[in-house]
């Protein structure tokens, strides 16, 4: 996360931005990175679900 006091926003704050990795499915044709489905579904066992995506807590 990094907070970024230059970005123009109204009124004037700071703002925060975060970028998320995912592990991409591979050179698979036709391969896609999430599984379909309901959330949270796959978590493992130490990993909670927290906004829709597995975290670990």
């Amino acid at each position: 996360m990094k907070r970024c006091d230059n970005l123009q926003t109204n009124p004037r704050k700071p703002v925060h931005l975060v970028a998320c990795m995912y592990k991409a499915s591979g050179n698979y044709r036709n391969g896609k990175p999430y599984a379909e489905g309901p959330s949270c579904t796959w978590c493992l066992s130490e990993h909670r679900c927290n906004r829709n995506q597995c975290s670990r807590f």
